[in-house]
């Protein structure tokens, strides 16, 4: 009795550093797509960076590096100015049948913004509690709004697990599954593929690489 209880809470302590780690991952992709780069934002994520630097030397070839090698180069008014016009070009630009749809998973899969897809997304906030994600993301659907929401549910579920509520936390299991099967993995892992072919910044490239990592690693 004693060794299952111990069982159980080192299979829960490993799950908390698990859902704690994709809560933050989820989080720290989304301002990607949802922040135009200013040198602020620049500074801000080399300082975070910074703290990952034993990473960098165990994984060099990774798209985390890259974005590290990329920074390290300095990352002054001339980086921030190229970053912020891919920026709006890949995500907040014009849309052409000939250019990469804007991030919103509805355009992406053929739909229009506001129809069945985006209801559907809507419809999973809803039913873990929540409404708007994220209100500067316009639709959504937006990939932003949408990594957030994953977010958010590893790190209720990180709660539910803090108290030993594991009904709870399977349940909040089940919305990250179906959410990532259903939405996030039906799109965003050829979303970035694309991104990464068509930006002209290795910056953005990272960025695509990383979040399509990220997310199939949780699947």
């Amino acid at each position: 009795m004693v060794q299952q209880q111990h069982n159980t809470l080192s299979a829960h302590s490993e799950r908390s550093e698990i859902v704690g780690e994709y809560s933050r991952v989820c989080w720290f992709l989304s301002d990607f797509f949802l922040r135009c780069p200013d040198q602020i934002f620049l500074t801000e994520l080399q300082q975070h960076l910074s703290t990952q630097q034993k990473q960098f030397m165990q994984q060099p070839d990774s798209a985390l590096a890259g974005l590290w090698q990329i920074l390290q180069q300095g990352a002054d008014n001339k980086l921030t100015q190229q970053l912020a016009i891919e920026y709006t070009r890949l995500f907040a630009g014009l849309h052409r049948d000939d250019t990469l749809p804007p991030p919103f998973e509805s355009l992406y899969r053929g739909d229009t913004l506001m129809g069945e897809v985006t209801l559907a997304v809507m419809g999973s906030y809803q039913q873990a509690g929540y409404g708007i994600i994220e209100a500067d993301a316009g639709p959504q659907d937006h990939i932003a709004a949408e990594l957030r929401f994953m977010a958010m549910l590893f790190y209720k579920e990180l709660e539910a697990l803090n108290v030993n509520d594991s009904d709870t936390a399977t349940a909040i299991q089940q919305q990250q599954h179906h959410f990532l099967k259903e939405h996030l993995l039906q799109w965003v892992p050829q979303y970035c593929q694309r991104v990464k072919k068509e930006s002209t910044e290795k910056f953005y490239q990272c960025v695509a690489m990383m979040t399509k990592d990220a997310l199939e690693s949780m699947g």
